[in-house]
């Protein structure tokens, strides 16, 4: 309607919706889930109006990291094979995740598995 105005009206890409997400999850997660960071990254990104949906995307991503994790029937014994594991269950779930996002997911999960007890020390 106003493109003559403001110039035609673009969706963000696929790609960069996979870029902006893992953007988000490196701001909003430090050990856990941090809902004020995530506010003021969006804030900065002129994007305050996708609070809501943005943190629900990634809440569930760390909602099936514990899932994951609650779900091991032996103790937990952190390598690059238990993460390569861990990123591919979350990755599949969670197409648009990638290993630069995956680095606060693997924060929060080794913390949630000392935390509870879940490692095998």
């Amino acid at each position: 309607m106003f493109g003559w105005l403001f110039g035609p009206c673009r969706k963000a890409s696929p790609a960069a919706m996979q870029n902006r997400l893992n953007s988000d999850l490196v701001a909003y997660v430090h050990t856990f889930g941090m809902p004020e960071r995530l506010r003021e990254h969006l804030a900065s990104q002129a994007r305050s109006g996708e609070l809501a949906s943005v943190q629900s995307k990634l809440d569930q991503v760390l909602a099936d990291t514990s899932d994951f994790l609650y779900a091991q029937r032996d103790p937990i014994r952190w390598g690059s094979e238990f993460e390569q594991e861990l990123f591919l269950y979350l990755s599949a779930r969670h197409g648009w995740l990638t290993r630069d996002g995956f680095g606060p997911i693997r924060s929060f999960a080794g913390w949630l598995t000392w935390h509870e007890g879940l490692s095998a020390l």
